[in-house]
């Protein structure tokens, strides 16, 4: 398994205590991607944990009524931040093959104490056409790729809910097309104290007849 880890750099401390590789910035030029949508990536560079556990914690949601989904997860760091809390499952989607390979051997060495959901993985797929799950879902972004592929993907959401509504919560951190979320006919913004644009779609309440 290759290290995408530059030579000399010092490991984090959640690398550390876990042996798991989830540290660095890894551009797109050094990976072998075979997608139409390449040249819409952004490079892989890890979340810190803290604000990923913020971001679960500030939604009005209970972790065991959601999946997970990490959309461009590279290395899985948000995974495996993530199985701390009883989530359904915890999926991360990621179009290069080698960062998804390094997820899915930092998924097989997690073994954290805070662990609560143990149906953790992560798949090759591109987002712009990735089938969402049929249940409630917490998505979390970290400016993943490029305007036409986020446009993409908000289509196929929305038409998702259209054929089975559900609860929907998106973190969208590095929020550089915020536009086209705020702009959606089925999201709306809602205020957070962490630095993200934080979205919601719930079903519309049926009234009693």
């Amino acid at each position: 398994m290759r290290a995408w880890r530059a030579c000399g750099q010092t490991r984090s401390a959640f690398d550390q205590e876990f042996n798991t590789d989830t540290d660095g910035i890894v551009p797109l030029w050094k990976l072998q991607i075979e997608s139409p949508y390449r040249e819409q990536g952004v490079r892989y560079q890890a979340s810190n944990p803290d604000f990923i556990r913020a971001a679960i914690e500030t939604l009005p949601i209970q972790p065991e009524e959601f999946v997970y989904v990490d959309i461009g997860s590279g290395k899985g760091r948000t995974l495996l931040v993530a199985s701390e809390y009883p989530f359904r499952r915890v999926i991360g989607v990621e179009f290069s093959p080698e960062l998804n390979a390094v997820a899915a051997d930092n998924i097989r060495k997690y073994r954290g104490s805070k662990r609560k959901c143990d149906d953790v993985s992560s798949v090759r797929a591109d987002a712009a056409n990735w089938e969402f799950p049929a249940e409630n879902t917490m998505f979390f972004l970290y400016n993943p790729f490029g305007e036409d592929v986020l446009r993409r993907m908000l289509v196929n959401l929305e038409t998702s809910l259209a054929g089975n509504d559900r609860e929907i919560y998106m973190v969208y951190s590095h929020p550089i097309f915020a536009h086209l979320l705020d702009s959606s006919n089925f999201l709306d913004r809602i205020d957070a104290p962490i630095e993200a644009a934080v979205y919601r779609h719930v079903p519309p309440i049926t009234a009693i007849q």
